[in-house]
């Protein structure tokens, strides 16, 4: 009834207006429950009291029931005075229907239905008593066959999602029809079967609403209840990668016919043409360069680091803008999906609990972070807490933060192992960054894509081609681990890593930054033969020559050692800070004989004699402070030499003390010598590197190849 046809009923004279027995159909339609009480309230005015019981239960009472707690208080006043009864009394009818008791029925059987009779849906279900669906909804049949609109659409339950992990919550999926399709959607089972919960479903498009939340959580739990047996179950994944520890199933690639995705569409990932029109498209990028040949193969590390046991690291590119950065992380990307479409590909300006969302998401696929300039402008990563070191260490530390519940309860903290890129014009680390973090990074100063050209045709041709080369991989890995075993993969990349660790330039590196580059070209010679179609021997020579490339790119040994940068830290503080020195000559006398001017006592930082610096300590601490050192590095520059160190007898032994006793050229009030920092002159070939901590398969194997030097694949 429109708003029109309201008003002209309120105006005509109450012997006029028409009752509920006037009407064509049993059942008035589109009537809102609060018109529809007002002609049932007209029609009790006209029947004779023994009636109006009958009329009360069987018309009046299911409307009333479908009001809000508003109209219902307007209207239960003048509703009792009608059947002649007080407010509680008809309360009390009124819940004696609501909550019925136990074992009573409240509705007659219904015809059996099922739901393949409505157009195209996707499963047939039996559909449960006092229910009923069409095209145009679902309703409620009442007790004398009447029907009660819920949903404006068709609503049912496809499949049971059960969890592939313990630490993942069951789900169902709804699908109805609207807007001449049949839309599908999962959720958790505490969302789908709670009305306060359901509601949310309403921002993707579903019809419900808090006042029609309840009978629809009803339906659908009678709905699988009357067909449990027939509901298909599926177990569901909400990540990709490896799906148990026999390494026998990887999605996207292998077992993807068992399994369902539980993702949503812009976390999927997808394919799109051939593997051949991949190659294809992709190949002379590949070629162009060394650099871009190990950064294309950055992407299928991903799945060998579980196979190999070794840790998750990250590599960065810089260069100048316009030199193909980017580019080479798409090309890198488009191996497991569309770098433009999927969470792959993210800006370094993300936090830290999206760097931990989308690394447990992908979780043994390769993931690209875009820009380092994007952070923000005092050179950290998102503020002090999540600097360069804190993205490193926590990406290396492979799980996420420890967070709780409401209940008080732990949550599963996510978990992944794979490779991180990122890109930048200027390196991730600086002289302050600890030794840990910069061990854990592949820093490459180089030009991927000299001609921007390619760079352009990577950015048309990634969203046409993608997805293929990534599970043809894995697929063929699978049955590698098949045949030879896991021991036997893990054989192969050692004679892979002995080689990388005796070619050209490998001598002046570490031996983590070693492994990183052996792992990726353990993953190029295997791409190589299998999505490439190269020789064996072609192969294995394309990833040692990658190899050579990547060491002459990425800082030394001793760029990378903790120790020597804190020693260069310590006497460029020397150097800037010079007329805060006293410099004694080897005779014992202040250079520039007797007059010449002591440092006041505010600035003095110490003296200089004989090529060593004897520093005040608290100078000393502040500067160590001020550069991001520790204690521990100190210990490391005395076993080297770098600072004077002396045994000192305390009780019943030895202590090492780091401060040496000196007269300094100013005259003290306590003592004649006091406490100082001996920082020595480094000698010829003092550089060298900290023990490495890593513990990982390369660090057990020989640095020299084999005398056998046949091409070290399958």
């Amino acid at each position: 009834m429109s708003d029109d046809l309201w008003s002209e009923y309120q105006n005509m004279n109450p012997e006029d207006r028409p009752t509920i027995d006037d009407c064509d159909s049993p059942r008035p339609v589109r009537l809102a429950p609060e018109q529809e009480i007002e002609l049932f309230l007209e029609s009790l005015r006209n029947i004779p009291d023994g009636e109006k019981g009958p009329f009360f239960k069987d018309r009046v009472l299911p409307v009333f029931l479908k009001l809000n707690d508003f109209d219902r208080a307007r209207t239960e006043k003048r509703l009792s005075k009608l059947m002649g009864v007080g407010v509680k009394e008809l309360r009390a009818q009124v819940k004696a229907v609501e909550k019925p008791a136990e074992g009573e029925k409240t509705v007659q059987s219904v015809p059996v239905r099922r739901t393949s009779l409505l157009p195209k849906c996707p499963i047939d279900l039996h559909i449960p008593e006092g229910w009923a669906l069409y095209e145009h909804g679902l309703y409620a049949i009442d007790a004398h066959g009447n029907a009660t609109q819920i949903l404006p659409v068709p609503i049912v339950l496809t499949k049971r999602l059960k969890p592939a992990s313990p630490s993942e919550v069951a789900k169902i999926e709804l699908a109805w029809l609207m807007d001449g399709r049949w839309r599908h959607i999962t959720r958790p089972m505490t969302v789908v079967f709670q009305a306060k919960n359901i509601v949310s479903l309403a921002d993707c498009e579903l019809p419900v609403t808090s006042e029609n939340a309840k009978r629809l959580v009803r339906f659908l739990h009678q709905l699988m209840a009357d067909n449990l047996s027939d509901l298909p179950v599926v177990t569901s994944v909400s990540r990709y990668g490896w799906t148990g520890d026999d390494f026998v199933e990887f999605l996207p690639g292998e077992s993807q016919e068992d399994v369902f995705i539980d993702l949503d569409e812009h976390e999927k990932l997808t394919e799109r043409g051939s593997l051949e029109q991949w190659v294809k498209a992709f190949l002379p990028m590949f070629n162009c360069t060394d650099i871009a040949w190990f950064v294309g193969m950055v992407g299928f590390s991903g799945p060998l680091l579980s196979v190999l046991s070794t840790r998750s690291f990250a590599v960065h590119i810089w260069a100048g803008s316009g030199s193909g950065k980017t580019a080479a992380g798409y090309v890198m990307s488009s191996v497991w999906g569309n770098p433009d479409k999927t969470k792959l590909n993210f800006s370094m300006g993300k936090t830290g609990t999206a760097l931990e969302a989308r690394a447990a998401l992908y979780q043994h696929v390769p993931i690209l972070m875009n820009e380092r300039e994007t952070a923000d402008s005092s050179g950290n990563w998102r503020g002090s807490e999540d600097s360069f070191q804190g993205l490193v260490y926590r990406f290396a530390e492979e799980q996420g933060r420890g967070r709780g519940r409401v209940d008080g309860s732990s949550r599963e903290n996510r978990s992944w192992k794979t490779v991180l890129v990122t890109t930048g014009e200027g390196p991730l680390s600086s002289d302050r960054t600890k030794g840990g973090a910069v061990n854990r990074v592949l820093e490459i100063n180089a030009q991927p894509l000299p001609d921007d050209s390619l760079a352009k045709s990577v950015y048309a041709l990634a969203p046409r081609f993608h997805g293929t080369a990534g599970p043809a991989f894995v697929r063929r890995l699978v049955e590698l681990i098949a045949e030879n075993g896991i021991t036997g993969v893990q054989d192969a990349y050692k004679k892979i890593y002995n080689h990388v660790a005796s070619a050209k330039g490998a001598k002046s590196h570490t031996k983590a930054s070693v492994e990183m580059v052996a792992v990726v070209c353990f993953a190029g010679a295997l791409a190589g033969m299998w999505i490439f179609g190269m020789g064996e021997e072609a192969a294995f020579n394309r990833a040692i020559d990658a190899a050579e490339s990547i060491f002459q790119a990425i800082p030394t040994k001793a760029d990378r050692d903790e120790v020597t940068r804190c020693a260069d830290y310590l006497w460029g503080c020397v150097s800037q800070y010079a007329n805060r020195f006293a410099v004694v000559t080897k005779q014992g006398d202040l250079y520039g004989g007797p007059e010449a001017s002591v440092p006041h006592v505010g600035d003095r930082a110490g003296f200089i004699e004989d090529g060593a610096v004897f520093l005040i300590p608290k100078v000393f601490n502040e500067w160590l402070k001020d550069g991001g050192y520790h204690q521990g590095t100190v210990r490391e520059m005395a076993c080297r030499g770098l600072i004077a160190s002396v045994q000192e007898k305390e009780g019943d032994g030895m202590r090492t003390r780091y401060q040496v006793l000196k007269s300094p050229p100013w005259p003290t009030a306590r003592r004649s010598e006091s406490r100082f920092v001996c920082l020595l002159p480094a000698k010829s070939g003092d550089e060298g590197e900290s023990p490495s901590k890593s513990g990982d398969l390369g660090q057990s194997v020989s640095e020299n190849p084999s005398d056998n030097d046949e091409v070290p694949v399958f």
